[in-house]
């Protein structure tokens, strides 16, 4: 059982991202709420082929991080692509899974890495003691009208990191955050980390 990366698809572009099952890795309160109302990976479960492969990459991160490690290293020192997506599916499930992207991530600095997350305490903990690569754009990921507490106001004030909320319509885009467009292919300002981001619910 290999681990499975996805070359992209028609709104990501050419981009490899990894996944993991939505839900089983998702935080307890995302449990609660994105996935049960709102969960665009959630829709992809219909595909038996896609819930496989999904399914195996949660298997293997959760029994044997060093295969993990192992096998996407090997992918990625044959890579020609500039940007990863970490998660389009699934959440960074525990403390030494996140440390591992942490190690992967600073072996390949020539690749831009980008990663939205709900698992605040998971984050906050792997990051103590660390400085996030500067190649890793990583996102506080909320609700519109959610307020920015406990261990996710530490990563978003203390750590820097700007955070993305889902917004019911164009309306409600207010501030400086960048509203997404819904075109990776045509934008990539996420890949840089340095902006908060608004996205239209769909």
């Amino acid at each position: 059982m290999k681990i499975s990366i996805s070359k992209g698809n028609t709104k990501l572009g050419r981009i490899a991202q990894f996944n993991l099952l939505p839900g089983v890795s998702c935080s307890k309160e995302a449990g609660k709420t994105c996935f049960v109302d709102g969960c665009y990976a959630k829709k992809s479960l219909r595909y038996p082929a896609v819930q496989n492969a999904w399914g195996k990459n949660t298997e293997i991160v959760k029994h044997n991080l060093f295969k993990f490690y192992s096998e996407m290293t090997d992918f990625l020192n044959t890579y020609n692509g500039e940007y990863f997506r970490i998660h389009s599916s699934g959440d960074f499930i525990d403390k030494n899974y996140f440390k591992v992207w942490l190690t992967i991530i600073k072996e390949f600095p020539e690749i831009k890495f980008l990663a939205y997350t709900k698992q605040f305490d998971i984050v906050l903990d792997g990051l103590r003691g660390e400085k996030k690569p500067e190649n890793l754009a990583l996102y506080i990921s909320i609700w519109e009208g959610e307020k920015i507490t406990g261990p996710a106001d530490i990563l978003h004030t203390v750590y820097d990191i700007p955070y993305t909320a889902v917004i019911p319509n164009e309306g409600h885009h207010v501030g400086d955050a960048f509203l997404c467009p819904g075109d990776c292919r045509s934008c990539k300002v996420c890949y840089h980390g340095h902006r908060n981001i608004h996205f239209i619910k769909h």
